[in-house]
């Protein structure tokens, strides 16, 4: 919703501190690089599939949600990630190695 007007343009998307829980139209957004989103209200795993066409983004900041706060826990967080995203270059501010996207692959598939 709002977003056909930059859907082809927008490289960097904003968000933190907005209580967003749904990544709605996220797919749209074809050219899109860097997405900070931390502190919001993102709690399921389905909202990561949105990424999955998304293969130019390369930075994601998800600190701070719900999602976030269950899986760092459990340290599984960024595997979860780089196994649903595995082009992603940087994850929470921190580079993404290939043994978290090998991990990643093997638990998400």
């Amino acid at each position: 919703e709002g977003l056909d007007d930059v859907a082809g343009t927008l490289r960097e998307l904003w968000i933190s501190y907005n209580l967003i829980d749904k990544l709605n139209g996220l797919e749209k957004l074809t050219n899109l690089a860097v997405v900070y989103m931390s502190n919001n209200l993102v709690a399921k795993w389905t909202e990561f599939d949105r990424f999955k066409d998304l293969t130019k983004i390369e930075e994601l900041l998800m600190v701070g949600n719900p999602l976030w706060e269950q899986h760092t826990k459990t340290e599984d967080f960024r595997i979860n990630v780089a196994g649903r995203i595995p082009w992603l270059k940087k994850l929470d501010g921190v580079p993404v190695d290939d043994d978290e996207k090998e991990r990643g692959k093997a638990i998400v598939g």
